[in-house]
């Protein structure tokens, strides 16, 4: 929309006026007659008015633009209010097109939901439907595999046992190079075992016997407070459930007595798992 240049009034045409019926009224006064006469009366009277009225004039022309510019203003509001009518007008349009739209895809999910609960229905009423042969034959099968894992946990324990044996060995014998290949061995089996779930873990020298998390060899008894001298053989938990405490021997008054003929003999032996392996 162009902007409109607003019009400036001349004021000095209609002061010159004014002037001029002043002059004129003000001479009709001055030099007319004594009494004046009626038409030199009226003559001063259409003076003084005719003056007075071009004095009022450019007011009057300056009112009658502001008017009209108020009431371009007015139409230009009009014009937009009626362009924010046709706009709100094409948004209701859009609106009534998007809440079809949205019925439409609400009336689709209700038909996929319906489906997809009439298809659980079937699917319930398929499994309620399966006969006590199938059932006991999971059940049997569940069954082996229990075995199964119980069994190979039985023969991995066995295994990491004798890895532990061997490598006390090797530290018993004093021997740098032995020790450092037995220990990389051993660590190689805890980390392949740990992959699968079985842990092992140790008791630390000098610790207090706890019968919650230790186990005695056979021909010692344990008092309160007695240290642990060594571990015998690992415990191992598998994936946090306990199978086998740690084994060890504990410290005695008398090592000489309490303490085996042929240590070396006694370490290198693997520790039995005794009874079946919890699961």
């Amino acid at each position: 929309m162009t902007e409109r240049s607003t019009p400036k009034v001349v004021i000095w045409p209609f002061l010159l006026m004014d002037l001029v019926f002043f002059g004129l009224a003000f001479a009709l006064f001055y030099y007319g007659h004594r009494p004046l006469l009626l038409w030199e009366v009226y003559a001063i009277i259409l003076c003084v008015a005719l003056g007075a009225w071009t004095f009022l004039r450019p007011f009057r022309t300056k009112l009658n633009i502001a008017e009209s510019e108020n009431l371009i203003s007015a139409a230009q509001q009009i014009q937009k209010i009626e362009h924010v009518a046709t706009q709100v007008t094409s948004s209701t349009s859009l609106w009534q097109a998007v809440h079809e739209e949205t019925s439409k895809t609400a009336a689709a999910a209700k038909q996929v939901a319906d489906q997809i609960a009439h298809e659980a229905k079937s699917f319930s009423e398929f499994l309620l439907k399966a006969n006590d042969t199938e059932k006991g034959h999971l059940r049997l099968e569940l069954e082996k595999l229990k075995r199964g894992e119980t069994e190979w946990l039985e023969v991995l324990v066995r295994m990491l046992d004798h890895v532990f044996a061997l490598r006390q060995g090797a530290v018993r014998s004093g021997q740098p190079r032995l020790i450092e290949q037995l220990t990389n061995f051993q660590n190689a089996c805890l980390d392949t075992a740990r992959r699968v779930g079985l842990n092992a873990f140790i008791a630390a020298a000098n610790e207090t016997f706890d019968p919650e998390k230790h186990q005695l060899i056979e021909g010692q008894s344990a008092d309160s407070n007695t240290q642990i001298s060594e571990t015998v053989a690992c415990g191992y938990s598998f994936r946090g459930q306990l199978l086998r405490p740690v084994i060890v021997r504990l410290k005695a008054e008398n090592s000489e007595a309490t303490e085996p003929s042929r240590p070396e003999e006694k370490a290198t032996e693997p520790v039995p798992v005794s009874g079946e392996l919890p699961l």
